[in-house]
């Protein structure tokens, strides 16, 4: 485990350690814990991070904007260190599984990619989840952020997946939406929402296309 001082050292040590978990004091001098968290969360190189907040502030405006920046949990002061050490194991273990899914979505292929390669798909998906609840978002966007042209993001995709740049992105939207399903913490509206579906008709059909079965019967 490593530790720093404040908000501005543990942005720029993410993205130097590339963390499993980071855990994340609100009060903090310079950058406070809500600008680094959502630092972290809008970086392709970190978006994929979980992250847990911490406060002494018992306010619901906390847990609001800390909800607004990315968090992905949140524990007030003073907490059980049972229930942190709980909390972290199950986002590692819940991220793990995210990535199972992300992997069987995109076809990868099995054949041993060197690092760089792996990193490539890895950037896409961070890339993709930080739009999730974009529906402008698109092929030619997911280009410009990784700073190449679209034929040369074509061509790299279908080097890695049997899928198209579209397809990618709606199934990365619809194995997010598989893992807030399974959380029991949202509607299939919500959730489709959440994925940047409007239409909970068209989000039903993409979803069971992929999964085999409705959202609804998923969680069941």
């Amino acid at each position: 485990m490593e530790e720093v001082e404040n908000g501005e050292a543990g942005v720029e040590k993410a993205l130097q350690w590339l963390p499993d978990l980071i855990i994340s004091d609100i009060m903090m001098l310079g950058m406070d814990g809500f600008e680094s968290c959502h630092v972290i969360k809008t970086h392709a190189q970190t978006a994929h991070i979980p992250v847990i907040m911490l406060t002494a502030r018992q306010e619901e405006a906390d847990l609001l904007e800390a909800t607004r920046c990315g968090a992905d949990d949140y524990l007030m002061k003073p907490f059980n260190p049972e229930l942190l050490k709980a909390k972290v194991v199950h986002l590692i273990q819940q991220r793990e599984k995210l990535k199972q899914i992300y992997t069987r979505t995109l076809l990868l292929t099995p054949d041993n990619e060197e690092t760089r390669e792996d990193d490539f798909m890895q950037q896409v998906i961070n890339i993709i989840e930080i739009y999730l609840d974009d529906p402008q978002f698109n092929v030619n966007i997911l280009a410009d952020k990784l700073c190449m042209s679209t034929p040369t993001l074509y061509r790299k995709i279908k080097s890695h997946s049997n899928l198209s740049i579209k397809e990618v992105i709606r199934g990365i939207r619809m194995s997010k939406a598989a893992t807030l399903l399974l959380t029991k913490k949202y509607s299939v509206q919500e959730v489709a929402e959440m994925v940047s579906f409007n239409d909970i008709a068209t989000f039903r059909k993409h979803f069971t296309k992929q999964f085999g079965t409705s959202p609804s019967q998923y969680i069941h």
